[in-house]
């Protein structure tokens, strides 16, 4: 919702209040910058789990306490043993998501500061514009 809100500001912006609402998107894009390789760093952990069944295996600790013998048991019995791993899987199917959406939205951001940049750059070349056109008309009424 931050993100929307400051995205509406700086393409609702004015040219006066443009560069305050830059900075406010510029660090809402740091902060989607951070999630977002926070999101990636633990989707590679993930999978990284669900690659290994051994990993998979540890992870119901309470049986291997009760049963020591089960990592060399029957494979039948430890298909059993998937829940994380159906846990893991769908978390990682939810960092999917999560990170899908911080990539539309840091494309949204670059666009709209595109925009941003755009709109401040006619300002500024109007400005020279006038400025010169001044400096012309004062430079023939000097003679």
């Amino acid at each position: 919702k931050a993100i929307n809100a400051a995205l509406d500001d700086v393409t609702n912006a004015s040219t006066t209040t443009a560069s305050f609402a830059l900075e406010t998107l510029r660090s809402l894009k740091n902060k989607l910058s951070q999630l977002q390789g926070r999101a990636n760093g633990i989707s590679k952990a993930a999978a990284s789990i669900l690659d290994s069944d051994q990993d998979l295996l540890f992870m119901n600790i309470s049986r291997l306490w009760d049963d020591p013998d089960i990592i060399y048991g029957d494979p039948e019995e430890l298909e059993n043993l998937r829940d994380p791993e159906q846990l893991l899987e769908t978390a990682l199917h939810d960092l999917g998501r999560i990170t899908s959406k911080a990539e539309a939205l840091q494309q949204l951001i670059s666009n709209s500061e595109s925009v941003m940049a755009f709109k401040m750059d006619f300002a500024r070349n109007t400005m020279i514009f006038i400025s010169t056109l001044l400096s012309v008309v004062l430079l023939f009424l000097s003679f």
